[in-house]
């Protein structure tokens, strides 16, 4: 997948310093209903960087933060009215294309400029720049020059041509491509929190938490004390069983859909850390759930297109894509989830689904073998089989996947040199571990650094799994 993200840039025309800003910023948020609100008080935040020239105000925000006050595709619009000033909308497409639209101090889209390969998402009428309007604004014969070799370049990835534009104005390119959540705040940084005056309207996140716990608690399942909204459920001390969810958005014809994409993973307290803090979407070890489901029953005709559409304010649409979603977890996730029951079927569903965490591949460094280097989950291995235990898992893991790799490919021809080869690759690397698992079990002294860096881990994570109101050490 590649980056999606939304920001706004800001003329500061007259000269704003940052005490000045924050004080017009909290006017235009009065005359929507909302003051300023404390750290620990429930409510929005708004980041915001001057640039080093103070020529520009970068803004970020949780798009669903930004909807909620201003209203769905209308920040441009009240930025630029509020302040009295010009405002550019960057907006990057699944990495494909950027969009800078330019608004005038009206609220009224004079321009847009397109880099990438926008085909079959934007008229291409429209995808001309339109050079006389951005000289207006930018004052800089030289940077239209330069724009117009920037949006005639070739990019692999147009957050990369985005930056470049940005850096053509003095806009900082963090602002470009970084999540609100990832901002801290500095010298140049401003970062304002607002709530509502009256009562709040709950927003996506909260509705699809209450809907989603709703069905799911009867598994077993509770909402993560976290930022982001996750339910999980342990089982056992160790492991922990986790459903989150990411909205991708669409622009197409028909206005402005998103996706609702469903998350899940399961970690344990082997891993150097569990992470809930971050989204789904940015955690490796989580995966759309139709690809757990896939890779785990092996059934091409179960893989389905996991887009559960949601239209921007039609709350029917998101609360049948809840529903849906919520349908096909308890149909096709949960029975999965319901066999991990402890450490050893832990490492089968890794196997099944995403074998990276249990390896212990990670053991090897520069010829070195040291626990410390393993950040995933394979330390899980240690504590849940013998020597002879772990052979026989490896024995059994190989030839599970060398008779999936039989139905997968032709083993006639061409297609045999392939199979040999991955074949080879696998018993290589399944008898690579079973030897760096004996070292661990007969070096007495890798043993003893294995047991601390185990201990030290589960000590760590079980104080985070209980901060997330899903552990109790005292219990």
């Amino acid at each position: 997948m590649g980056l999606f993200s939304v920001s706004y840039q800001i003329l500061n025309s007259q000269g704003l310093t940052k005490t000045q800003f924050k004080k017009q910023m909290n006017e235009l948020m009065k005359k929507n209903g909302y003051v300023p609100a404390k750290e620990d008080e429930d409510g929005i935040s708004f980041s915001f960087l001057l640039s080093s020239d103070k020529r520009w105000i970068s803004f970020a925000a949780e798009e669903e933060d930004a909807i909620e006050v201003f209203g769905d595709g209308k920040t441009a619009v009240a930025l630029s009215c509020g302040l009295n000033t010009y405002v550019i909308r960057t907006e990057i497409v699944d990495s494909d294309f950027a969009v800078f639209d330019l608004f005038n101090k009206n609220g009224e889209k004079m321009s847009s400029l397109i880099l990438g390969d926008a085909s079959g998402y934007i008229d291409e009428s429209i995808q001309e720049i339109d050079l006389a309007v951005w000289k207006s604004v930018l004052k800089s014969d030289s940077i239209i020059e330069k724009m117009i070799k920037i949006k005639s370049k070739s990019y692999v990835f147009a957050e990369d041509a985005a930056c470049d534009m940005a850096e053509l104005s003095g806009i900082d390119k963090g602002f470009i491509v970084a999540e609100s959540d990832e901002i801290q705040n500095t010298d140049t940084v401003i970062i304002l929190r607002y709530k509502k005056k009256n009562k709040k309207t709950p927003s996506f996140n909260k509705r699809w938490m209450e809907m989603f716990l709703n069905v799911l608690q009867p598994y077993g399942f509770r909402q993560v004390k976290s930022k982001q909204p996750y339910v999980a459920r342990m089982v056992g001390d160790d492991i922990v069983q986790v459903i989150g969810f990411a909205r991708t958005p669409i622009i197409n014809q028909f206005g402005r859909e998103r996706k609702l994409i469903i998350y899940a993973g399961i970690e344990t307290t082997f891993r150097k850390e569990i992470n809930l803090d971050i989204k789904a979407e940015d955690e490796p070890d989580f995966l759309a759930v139709e690809k757990i489901d896939y890779n785990y029953n092996k059934k091409t005709d179960n893989r389905i297109h996991m887009g559960f559409l949601v239209i921007d304010g039609d709350l029917d649409s998101e609360k049948s894509a809840i529903i849906n979603a919520s349908h096909y977890v308890i149909e096709k996730i949960i029975p999965i989830f319901q066999i991990v029951t402890g450490l050893k079927s832990a490492i089968i569903y890794f196997q099944s689904v995403n074998e990276r965490q249990q390896t212990l591949g990670f053991l090897e460094n520069t010829n070195t073998i040291s626990p410390e280097n393993v950040w995933l989950d394979g330390l899980i291995n240690f504590e849940a089989f013998s020597k002879e235990d772990f052979s026989q898992n490896r024995d059994d893991y190989m030839k599970t996947r060398m008779n999936y790799l039989k139905k997968l490919y032709d083993i006639q021809g061409a297609g045999k040199e392939y199979f040999d080869k991955r074949c080879k690759d696998i018993c290589d690397y399944g008898n690579k571990e079973i030897i760096l698992f004996q070292m661990l079990q007969e070096d007495i002294e890798l043993k003893t650094r294995t047991l601390e860096v185990i201990n030290n881990r589960k000590k760590i994570n079980k104080e985070k799994l209980q901060k997330y109101g899903l552990y109790n050490i005292n219990f």
